[in-house]
């Protein structure tokens, strides 16, 4: 993403809504980047390429995931 870095985007969204899932998918990422949004709080970190069905899987964790916190 050009002058956005997925650091910089992940603080964003959380700063909208902290409990909107973040997932990223990246060509070029390492296993540090992912760590490191792991860590900040992303939800998922995939790597080209993959599966569709890797991301549906995901995809359907993450609202999960939403719809049980939001029923607390």
């Amino acid at each position: 993403m050009p002058g956005l870095d997925g650091i910089s985007l992940l603080k964003r969204v959380q700063l909208r809504d902290a409990d909107t899932p973040v997932i990223f998918i990246s060509g070029k990422g390492t296993e540090t980047d992912r760590q490191r949004l792991i860590d900040l709080g992303a939800f998922a970190y995939l790597t080209k390429p993959f599966h569709l069905d890797e991301v549906e899987k995901i995809i359907e964790q993450a609202l999960a995931r939403k719809d049980s916190e939001q029923s607390k």
